[in-house]
């Protein structure tokens, strides 16, 4: 997973896809669901691919790549931060996820025409709020992972069955919010950390991901790709 494809990067992105691709076939959330529950044989590499926080470099640069090369993918979004004028997005970049500048939002008319093309978007609560902090207040909780579950199927006249809580690392979650994420209904919840993803094994509410940015050595890409680095959870 990574976060953004600036506009400098698009050929970088591509480069990245298409050396993926070389290596192992992209997959849905759905089917990835499958193959972690053993409704699916595994033949060979997949590859998985998301992004988080809903920035709309990834309708306007990464996407048409995806859409050339036919390659699957999911978006997290943060709700309340879609549609949102400069003065908001400079609140949630720069306050709440502690980018260094203003990176500007996805629309929902990205999201709907998106969706119609089959693309995937889950939830990255309405706040992008720490939900470790909040473990303990069940109405900010149901606010954050139901109201935003609820946002994103009004919008694109679905289910959101997927999530991915912010920050992402398993110090910023813990047992009640997991217990709540799957009660609302969440069919899989990824993180931010490391580690190998076995069928029949790994929980699915607690999924990691390799992390990567496109001005990361294509080396060190492959080399995630690749399972390096991933711990036995």
């Amino acid at each position: 997973y990574c976060h953004y494809v600036f506009d400098d990067q698009k050929n970088k992105f591509e480069k990245i896809i298409i050396t993926l691709k070389n290596m192992g076939d992209f997959i849905s959330t759905d089917d990835f669901l499958k193959l972690l529950k053993e409704e699916k044989e595994i033949k060979g590499n997949y590859f998985h691919l998301s992004f988080d926080d809903g920035f709309r470099n990834i309708y306007t640069n990464a996407y048409p790549i995806l859409l050339k090369h036919n390659i699957p993918a999911i978006t997290f979004i943060p709700t309340k931060f879609i549609d949102v004028d400069w003065q908001t997005a400079k609140k949630y970049c720069i306050d709440i996820a502690g980018y260094a500048s203003v990176v500007e939002t996805l629309k929902w008319k990205d999201i709907q025409e998106m969706d119609s093309e089959g693309y995937e978007f889950g939830s990255h609560t309405r706040t992008h709020i720490n939900l470790r902090t909040i473990s303990e207040n069940r109405d900010l909780l149901s606010y954050e992972i139901e109201g935003s579950k609820n946002d994103i199927s009004e919008k694109i006249n679905k289910p959101c069955k997927y999530f991915a809580w912010p920050f992402g690392e398993l110090q910023h979650i813990d047992d009640r919010v997991i217990d709540f994420i799957g009660k609302a209904g969440y069919e899989g919840c990824f993180g931010a950390f490391r580690g190998s993803t076995q069928n029949g094994i790994t929980n699915n509410l607690r999924l990691p991901r390799h992390h990567f940015e496109v001005e990361w050595p294509t080396s060190h890409i492959k080399y995630f790709a690749r399972g390096k680095m991933e711990l036995k959870l």
